[in-house]
């Protein structure tokens, strides 16, 4: 599945304790034509949640869900 930057998606398995199943994210970078993607989870208070000092995070297209319009 493909996705485009600053699209929102779902994400379908835990990353680490802190960014788990069921998050929702967006894409900021795409790697090798779609092969990965760098993105972000932000809170409702507009921060971004953090693990390991890290605030971004390569993901697998294999652990993503595209999100219909009223889920966004």
């Amino acid at each position: 599945m493909n996705f485009s930057k600053y699209e929102y998606f779902t994400l379908s398995e835990d990353l680490n304790p802190i960014i788990t199943a069921g998050m929702k994210g967006v894409v900021l970078e795409i790697y090798n034509s779609g092969e990965a993607y760098e993105v972000e989870f932000v809170k409702t208070d507009g921060t971004n949640y953090e693990f390991c000092s890290q605030s971004t995070f390569t993901v697998r297209p294999e652990v993503m869900s595209k999100l219909s319009g009223e889920e966004k």
